[in-house]
């Protein structure tokens, strides 16, 4: 028992010591990269601090995004290694299966899996700057952020207040104000919340409408619904509402919810929920995979050769899950399946490959 001990320790420190390399080459090279794209239109000291945070901010979340090709390649590169300066041998001469080694090797791998599920829920949303964001030259001069009384965006006599985004995307507390020439209030809009099913097209819900026929005259009107012929701009919407990869997995669930409540598409933001619920199934799949690359025979072929075909696999893997999803979501395949189905096959095949290295 302390012999097995002993060794599961000395597998878990080779694997720390992998993912760590792993992690911190990725966070390099996409560092870099988003430096290059950043130092473009960076002027000057601030323009180039703010060009290294921004670069920085972006990191974790993309490395989220990169785990299952990090756990395949990590993986890969240490068994690889014990493989070639054979160590797995002596292991399994002295009676330790493969798929005891396999179960050491799976620990580190879905640690960072979950970790990265409570990244996603509770850190990455921080990174997002929120509202706030769109206080700067992003609504021009014709748009204002509040802190206590939410959105304003203006078009000719046309004002719209939205007092805040639910879940980061659902205008709620929404008024539309329209003032004639002479600065008159004509109509005013209330509206509980509003569901933005194109730029130019919003639905109110539980509306009251006021007509201000003459000083003094009014007209007072209660609609369940109510459809608005929205004056904002796609750039001016994208930049209101919080993309769905910035949402908590809580507040994306509920929004989800929300969408299919109200009849609406759930497709792109299901696939996002679920993809990211099935991250530990990817990265354990992407293990097998690795395991199974790494210790095949060594007269097979090189352990370099070994560790860059899992590589290939797990690029191969992010690819075309990709092409996948956006092919499945134009043609109406439901989100859950498209996120869920790609990591099960996937662990299917590398339980099979591992099952012929044995």
């Amino acid at each position: 028992m302390i012999r097995v001990a002993t060794l599961d320790r000395y597998l878990l420190r080779r694997l720390t010591r992998g993912y760590v390399v792993t992690v911190g080459s990725f966070a390099a090279f996409l560092w870099l990269l988003a430096m290059l794209d950043l130092l473009e239109d960076a002027r000057g000291a601030a323009g180039l601090a703010a060009a290294v945070w921004q670069a920085a901010r972006v990191i974790p979340e993309n490395l989220v995004d990169l785990l299952p090709m990090v756990t395949v390649l990590a993986t890969a590169a240490v068994a690889g290694a014990l493989n070639r300066d054979r160590e797995i041998t002596v292991m399994r001469a002295s009676g330790v299966s493969l798929p005891r080694i396999t179960r050491v090797a799976l620990v580190p791998g879905l640690a960072l899996a979950v970790l990265a599920i409570g990244f996603l829920q509770w850190a990455a949303p921080a990174l997002y700057q929120g509202p706030a964001r769109i206080a700067g030259t992003a609504l021009g001069e014709s748009g204002l952020w509040h802190a206590q009384h939410g959105l304003w965006l203006r078009r000719g006599g046309e004002y719209l207040n939205v007092g805040e985004l639910e879940l980061g995307r659902t205008p709620v507390d929404v008024s539309i104000y329209h003032f004639d020439d002479d600065g008159r209030l004509r109509r005013e809009v209330r509206a509980a919340r509003a569901f933005i099913e194109t730029p130019d097209r919003w639905r109110l819900v539980d509306v009251r409408i006021r007509e201000f026929d003459a000083p003094g005259e009014r007209r007072i009107e209660h609609r369940d619904e109510y459809e608005w012929q929205a004056f904002v701009g796609g750039e001016q919407l994208e930049v209101l509402l919080r993309p769905p990869a910035s949402l908590p997995l809580t507040e994306l669930w509920l929004y989800v919810g929300t969408l299919r409540a109200q009849g609406q598409d759930t497709g792109e933001y299901a696939l996002i929920l679920w993809r990211r619920l099935a991250l530990p199934l990817a990265c354990l799949g992407m293990i097998l995979v690795g395991m199974a690359a790494a210790t095949a025979s060594l007269r097979s072929s090189a352990a370099s050769a070994r560790v860059a075909g899992a590589l290939a696999i797990g690029l191969g893997y992010q690819l075309g899950v990709e092409m996948v999803a956006r092919a499945g979501l134009v043609a109406g395949v439901p989100g859950p399946l498209l996120a869920v189905a790609p990591p099960v096959l996937l662990v299917a095949f590398g339980a099979w490959l591992l099952a012929r290295a044995r």
